[in-house]
């Protein structure tokens, strides 16, 4: 998983859900299961003992990502 990714698909989707619940109540229901499901993820990882997504990492601790070139 991609904390990181999964972060941001999940501030995407309550911001959907925000919109969702002024303007079109009838996509309320798909973003809410969008958020919960991205939510159960994240919650699932860091259970697991994953790492922070970087956005709620105190700036004093931030590992170092491999970048796949060398």
């Amino acid at each position: 998983m991609d904390p990181d990714q999964a972060l941001r698909d999940l501030r995407g989707a309550l911001t959907a859900l925000r919109r969702a619940l002024d303007d079109d109540p009838d996509d309320v229901a798909g973003h809410a299961s969008t958020a919960l499901d991205l939510f159960t993820g994240l919650d699932h990882w860091l259970t697991a003992g994953g790492f922070l997504p970087a956005d709620w990492q105190p700036t004093t601790h931030r590992p170092t990502r491999p970048t796949g070139r060398h």
